[in-house]
C-alpha cells in the first residue's frame, strides 16, 4: 500500500524490503494484483522490480502485459525481470514484443529477455530455430540486426549460414 499510494521514497522503500524478505506466493499474487491496478509507472516499476527480486516466474502473464506497455521506462522494467522470469511458452511473446518494439532501448531489452529465456531454461535450440524464422522473413534492417544479436547470443551453429547470407 505504501508504494501504491506514492508515500515517500523511504516508506515505499521499507515496505519494499518487508515485502521481499516475506515468504509465500500469497505475497507474490498480491504484488501482481497491485501491479495490474497501478496506474503510477514509478509504482509499477517498484512492483516489476519486486516479483522480479522474489523469483516470481508466475507473474510473466502479468509482466508480458507490462512489457507491452506504451511507457518505455515500465516495458524496460518488465522485460528486464522477464530475462530471469520466463520460460518456454513464454518465447513467442517476447518473439513478438522483439519484432514489434519501435524504441532501441525496449527493443535491446525484449533481445535480452529473449535469449535469457532460452539459456536459462536449456532452450536455446528451439529458440534459435524460432528466431531464425523471424530472421528469414524480416525485411526491416532493424529487426534483422535483432534478431542476428539474438542468435550470435545464443550461439547455436546452426544458425551460421543464415546470419552470413543476412549480412
Amino acid at each position: 500500500k505504501a508504494v501504491a499510494d506514492n508515500r515517500s521514497a523511504e516508506d515505499s522503500a521499507i515496505a519494499l524490503n518487508g515485502l521481499k524478505r516475506m515468504e509465500g506466493a500469497g505475497i507474490d499474487a498480491q504484488t501482481v494484483q497491485a501491479l495490474a491496478s497501478s496506474a503510477d509507472a514509478g509504482s509499477r516499476i517498484q512492483f516489476i522490480r519486486l516479483l522480479e527480486g522474489r523469483g516470481a516466474t508466475h507473474a510473466t502473464g502479468e509482466l508480458l502485459k507490462q512489457a507491452a506497455d506504451p511507457d518505455v521506462k515500465v516495458s524496460v522494467a518488465a522485460l528486464r525481470a522477464l530475462k530471469s522470469l520466463a520460460g518456454p511458452g513464454d518465447l513467442s511473446a517476447l518473439i513478438a514484443l522483439s519484432k514489434s518494439s519501435k524504441d532501441e532501448a525496449v527493443r535491446e531489452a525484449a533481445e535480452n529477455a529473449v535469449v535469457g529465456s532460452c539459456t536459462r531454461t536449456g532452450n536455446t535450440a528451439s529458440g534459435s530455430e524460432a528466431v531464425l524464422t523471424e530472421l528469414k522473413q524480416a525485411t526491416d534492417p532493424a529487426v534483422k540486426n535483432s534478431w542476428i544479436r539474438v542468435l550470435t547470443s545464443l550461439g547455436d551453429a546452426k544458425a551460421l549460414p543464415a546470419i552470413v547470407a543476412a549480412l
